[in-house]
């Protein structure tokens, strides 16, 4: 049973981390520079994006408490 749940656990993991790259990769499509971000903080220019990645984040969190 152990084998099974590590299994089941490592295929969550998985799925999580692609979720984050997914997240991460829709960011270049709208002109706005994750790393510039981080670097200058929020402004007009990513306000939008930005706002709908920490959504993205707060449903994944959501998620994990949930399960």
């Amino acid at each position: 049973m152990k084998q099974t749940q590590r299994i089941a656990l490592a295929e969550q993991q998985q799925s999580r981390t692609e979720k984050f790259i997914d997240m991460l990769s829709i960011i270049p499509e709208t002109d706005v520079s994750f790393h510039r971000f981080q670097v200058d903080g929020l402004n007009r220019g990513t306000e939008i994006t930005v706002e709908n990645f920490l959504h993205q984040l707060w449903w994944i969190h959501e998620n994990d408490y949930l399960q």
